[in-house]
């Protein structure tokens, strides 16, 4: 639910405009190329990279894959990317990745654009993805989603201070408790992470509950953000450059956006804190922050 006016930052937010890309880690370059070559055939676009990382560029975004030993990925916590293809080859491209070997879900989420069933899966690596129709493949991210501790530091930190417009809440109106009772019922296809069942201590018997969820809009890009259901390990404290990562684009100079980021001071209600919780760097042009759960961002700046 929206914050009190009390508890909201009184400095001027960042004037995010766009979600300009992604930093995703992955085990296997060759595979990954491979893969997302056909995720991404529809929008055009070029690959470029050296033997650490593969990037696909677009004319407004791009999307970095890095090798990692290890790559962090989430399960079914939430955290995914909704990639763009055209409607008429979704199904198509979603029976041929299911062919090669690849697990295809077809689920649905919340937001008022996304009621129907689309298909998830996961890449080479593990990461979820999600194939998003659209009718015009200009950018390659249509979305992406978050896994958060808290949501209404995460609505201070990407509203107030970034400068995003709050496009939905989920779980805060009865139709929202009526659709997880559907769910429970097995009748509703939604994501695993939308929804969770909760035991009653005293009658011991089981309901349904939806999962707190807000999508923040940056012009044409939307950045949604869940609750997770379980502890994720969160970065050391002083990190602030790190993967995966999103990229946010602002015409405004570095130096002015880390003033703002450093006078958004808000309230938790217990300490008053820097919005991201650290102090951003700046580095060639480019600040790197994280928020309060320990989502990496780097915010590509005017110089």
């Amino acid at each position: 639910m929206a914050a009190s006016a009390s508890a909201r930052s009184q400095s001027p937010p960042v004037q995010v405009e766009a979600i300009g890309g992604v930093v995703v880690e992955v085990h296997d370059l060759a595979a990954t190329r491979h893969f997302y070559s056909r995720v991404l055939a529809d929008v055009p676009g070029d690959w470029e990279g050296d033997a650490r990382s593969i990037t696909f560029v677009a004319a407004s975004q791009r999307i970095t894959f890095v090798a990692k030993a290890r790559p962090q990925t989430l399960g079914d916590a939430g955290r995914h990317f909704g990639y763009s293809v055209k409607g008429a080859r979704l199904s198509t491209l979603a029976d041929e990745l299911k062919a090669a070997g690849h697990e295809v879900n077809w689920w649905r989420e919340d937001h008022p654009e996304e009621k129907r069933i689309s298909p998830y899966l996961r890449d080479p690596s593990g990461n979820l993805l999600q194939l998003v129709p659209a009718d015009r493949c200009d950018a390659p991210i249509h979305h992406v989603t978050l896994v958060v501790h808290d949501l209404e530091l995460g609505e201070f930190f990407y509203a107030d201070a970034l400068g995003g417009e709050v496009d939905y809440y989920h779980s805060w109106r009865t139709e929202d408790l009526l659709e997880a009772k559907v769910w429970m019922d097995g009748d509703d296809p939604c994501a695993p992470w939308t929804r969770a069942a909760r035991y009653g201590r005293l009658n011991h018997q089981v309901s349904a509950r939806p999962i707190p969820q807000i999508f923040v809009r940056y012009g044409e890009s939307l950045l949604g953000l869940v609750v997770g259901s379980r502890h994720i390990q969160e970065p050391a404290e002083g990190v602030l450059k790190g993967t995966p990562r999103v990229i946010l684009r602002t015409r405004q100079p570095a130096g002015e956006v880390g003033s703002q980021l450093a006078a958004a001071n808000v309230s938790t209600g217990l300490v008053p804190h820097n919005i991201a919780g650290v102090q951003s760097r700046r580095e060639r042009g480019t600040l790197f922050t994280r928020d309060r759960s320990g989502n990496f961002l780097e915010l590509e700046c005017a110089d």
